[in-house]
């Protein structure tokens, strides 16, 4: 099925509870950020950043899980769907005077959308998720793996390098610029799946503070797909 057109964000999608932007014309101060200028401390930020993004999506109500490999973990969501302002926060990235705003739903630690530098407002193309933002433009993706690598998250590089290039081309973006679908697949891995998998986190943080690059691999694809 072909992704609905982008339109001004005002018409309701159905399916996940319904609803339409819920943002309006406010977006919300970010709750989590991260200095990526300090490429010194690059590790340290990203933690003190994805524990904050923990503390604003953990509720208490946890989902259990048991892995290929065995282990029980369990995965902080939210108490459930809140289409309101209420249900949406903020992760701001800087570099210097450079912005990226990575917008979220905390219901399950969702992606929406960015507001660029320049203050440009652009979602995915999801038909099972109501619009988030007024006015936002298309990223030309639904998110999915595939549909921005061209294969699954194993082949999805990510670490220091990674990082920078991701949030260089995020924090410019404009539609029909090319190369951003890699840089959404390294901020959902960094900033989505890490919070919830341990493994994700601590790899992450290790190629930061070793400013490397790594591709995610088959073990820890086989925990993602795991988590619903």
């Amino acid at each position: 099925m072909a992704p609905p057109e982008p339109g001004d964000g005002r018409t309701p999608i159905s399916g996940r509870g319904g609803g339409g932007v819920y943002l309006q014309e406010v977006i919300p101060e970010p709750a989590a950020r991260f200095d990526l200028s300090d490429t010194v401390n690059l590790h340290i930020n990203y933690a003190k950043c994805l524990k904050q993004i923990t503390e604003v999506v953990s509720s208490g109500i946890k989902f259990s899980l048991i892995s290929e490999d065995g282990v029980k973990r369990e995965v902080p969501v939210t108490q459930g769907l809140d289409h309101t302002p209420n249900g949406a926060f903020v992760i701001e990235l800087t570099y210097g005077n450079a912005r990226l705003w990575l917008v979220c739903d905390k219901y399950q630690l969702w992606f929406s959308g960015i507001v660029t530098n320049g203050g440009k407002k652009y979602e995915l193309d999801m038909e099972e998720r109501p619009k988030v933002m007024v006015g936002s433009g298309s990223l030309h993706s639904d998110g999915a793996y595939p549909n921005l690598l061209g294969d699954s998250v194993h082949i999805c590089k990510i670490g220091f390098q990674s990082l920078l290039h991701a949030f260089r081309i995020l924090a410019s973006y404009a539609e029909g610029t090319e190369k951003h679908k890699e840089a959404i697949a390294v901020i959902l891995v960094m900033f989505f799946e890490a919070p919830r998998l341990q493994e994700l986190y601590d790899l992450s943080l290790r190629l930061l503070e070793d400013k490397l690059d790594e591709q995610v691999g088959a073990t820890n694809r086989n925990l993602i797909n795991t988590v619903p």
